[in-house]
Parts: structure tokens; C-alpha cells; sequence
């Protein structure tokens, strides 16, 4: 008997040491969510593009047609128009993913358009993609593009896609003055069991074993998909990014929004749905927002067969996207068109 006993105290010892050194182990720090100065405007929306465009030369690295770019609603002489629309790519895509319906969009209701640029993304740094990219930065970036839109339009509207969506849904508890959200595949959880294992402990060193490397690797669907989008990123990006998740997409967060947001996602049914993130966290995100029942609307796309619904590269019915998305402004938005 004393020899169980004496076996029992054995293995329960080691129990608690091993949950003492799991518990105790590394683990991301929680994120800051700086707000961005506001920056002061620049002399004209001329001078403002050659200054997001000098900044995106000098970025080492940038894949051709990845960077950051304006689509004007006057070509020939850029100016100020009633709304400017920002588009947040999610995390490894660039702006393809939301064209061409966010280009349709600008050009159907006569508004400026800002593609933005992620932190770290569109980059080609070969087996070190992404691996500088974090949840601070992130943020910051988007602060950083709202404040650029800003200067092109009376009001703004933020459209993402995936973790574009996410962070325009963020960006709208920090910033009451946005007009309208447009959410499409918001990434508010990863549609994985095994999302809570990346921001705990030991998480990177977790991923590193279950993969037996220290990349994620995904199979393009298409060259467009393989041009614009980054398929070989560190495991540090995917963190930070659940990083993001986990502290931004919250109940308080989703309170704090009063604009009116379209949600817009694919689900055909418990099988045939997005299995990139969770449609569940989508609608529970929906029934948490601040924004009055009259001034939000959620729309399922059965047809797109993608989590990327926006883009002609990803989607089979980004038209039907499309549509959809200009009756919600026109109905709900406050955003006329032609």
C-alpha cells in the first residue's frame, strides 16, 4: 500500500511540474492598440499620393502590384469627394482580394477610393514572410490608412475582407466619425479548435512541432491568388495575428460600435461554409454590436464557394457581393449613387 501511495505522489508530482513549466512558459505579451497621431494633411491630395507613393519605393521587397494605391474618382485632377472608401486587405492578402468590387463601388457612387497595405504584407522575403509582422503594427497600419482616406472624402467607409474586416470592425469602436463598415468574412476566430494553443503558452514552439517547420504553406488556388497573395509565411505572423484576435474581437469591442455594418459572408450550409474562420463567431459578433437593428444587415452568399467573396480571383459570385453591398450603402449607408 505505502509502495501505490508513494507512486500516486510520484506521478502527481510530476503532474504539477509538468502544468507548472506549460503555465510558465513563453507566451505573447497582450498588445498595446496604439491611436496614431493624427497626421496633418498634406498640401493636396496630389502631394498626398507621391507621398504614399515614395513610401511604397522604398519599401524593399514589395511584389509588383502589391503596394498601396489610390483610385481617384477624377483622374485628371484629384479631389475631395463626399465619401472616400478604404479597403482593408486580411492578413497575407493584398488589395486584389477586394477587387473588383470595391473598384466598382468607388466608381459607381463618384467617390475616392484607398487600397491599403498591410504591415509586412505583399512582401517577398522569402523563408522570413511576415515574420516581423505584429498585433501593435498591424493596428497601427490601419490607423494610419484611416488617416490617409480621411483626407479624401467628407466621411469614410471601411470595407475588409477577412482579418480586413476584423480590423475595420475595430477600427469603428476606436473611430465614431466612420460612416459605414462593410465586413466581408470578418475573421473574428479562426474556424480551428486549436486557435486558443497559439496565444498560450509554449504556442509558437506547439506550431513549430505540429508542423515540423517553421512556415505555413498554402496551396494557391489560382496565379492570381499565388501573385497577390502571400503563401509561405513564419508561424511568428499567425500568432500575432490570433494575437489580434483574441484582444480585439471581443464583446466590449463589438458594444462600442454604433455605424451601420454590413456582414457579409459564404455559408451554404453546416458543411459547405467558411472553414478559414468561423461563421459563428460572425453572428455572434452581430447580435453584440452597438449598431441599431434598423442600421445593420448579415447576408450569406451561398454561391461564392470562398472565404475571399469580393474578389474575381477567389469567388464564383462576387457580383452578386457586389450588388448587394451598393444596396446596403444606398439603403443604409447614406451613400448615393450615379
Amino acid at each position: 500500500m505505502k509502495i501505490i501511495k508513494g507512486f500516486f505522489k510520484i506521478i502527481g508530482g510530476l503532474l504539477l511540474l509538468t502544468l507548472a513549466v506549460y503555465f510558465l512558459g513563453p507566451r505573447p505579451e497582450a498588445p498595446l492598440f496604439p491611436v496614431s497621431a493624427v497626421a496633418l494633411p498634406a498640401p493636396s491630395l496630389a502631394a498626398l499620393e507621391r507621398s504614399v507613393n515614395e513610401s511604397e519605393r522604398s519599401t524593399i521587397g514589395i511584389r509588383p502590384g502589391c503596394e498601396a494605391r489610390f483610385v481617384w474618382a477624377d483622374s485628371v485632377r484629384p479631389v475631395k469627394t463626399k465619401v472616400a472608401f478604404l479597403y482593408l486587405p486580411g492578413f497575407t492578402a493584398t488589395g486584389a482580394e477586394g477587387e473588383p468590387v470595391d473598384l466598382d463601388i468607388a466608381h459607381t457612387t463618384g467617390n475616392n477610393l484607398f487600397v491599403a497595405r498591410m504591415y509586412e504584407h505583399g512582401l517577398d522575403e522569402g523563408e522570413n514572410n511576415m515574420i516581423h509582422f505584429t498585433a501593435d503594427r498591424y493596428v497601427e497600419a490601419a490607423e494610419q490608412a484611416l488617416n490617409i482616406a480621411k483626407q479624401t472624402g467628407d466621411s469614410v467607409v471601411v470595407i475588409g475582407t477577412s482579418g480586413g474586416g476584423a480590423m475595420a470592425l475595430f477600427l469603428a469602436s476606436r473611430h465614431p466619425e466612420i460612416k459605414a463598415v462593410v465586413a466581408y468574412s470578418p475573421a473574428i476566430a479562426l474556424d480551428r479548435g486549436d486557435a486558443w494553443v497559439m496565444t498560450g503558452p509554449w504556442g509558437l514552439q506547439i506550431m513549430r512541432l505540429i508542423t515540423g517547420k517553421n512556415n505555413n504553406d498554402r496551396v494557391n488556388k489560382n496565379e492570381g491568388q499565388k501573385k497577390y497573395w502571400t503563401d509561405h509565411f513564419r508561424h511568428e505572423g499567425t500568432q500575432q495575428f490570433a494575437v489580434f484576435e483574441k484582444y480585439a474581437m471581443t464583446p466590449a469591442t463589438f458594444q462600442k460600435i454604433y455605424c451601420p455594418v454590413f456582414l457579409a459572408y459564404y455559408y451554404e450550409n453546416e458543411i459547405k461554409k467558411d472553414h478559414v474562420v468561423s461563421v459563428d463567431a460572425m453572428l455572434k459578433m452581430y447580435d453584440q454590436l452597438g449598431t441599431p437593428a434598423a442600421m445593420k444587415r448579415k447576408e450569406a452568399f451561398p454561391n461564392t464557394h470562398n472565404h475571399v467573396i469580393a474578389s474575381s480571383y477567389m469567388s464564383d459570385d462576387w457580383k452578386t457581393v457586389e450588388s448587394e453591398t451598393l444596396r446596403f450603402l444606398k439603403e443604409i449607408g447614406g451613400v448615393s449613387t450615379y
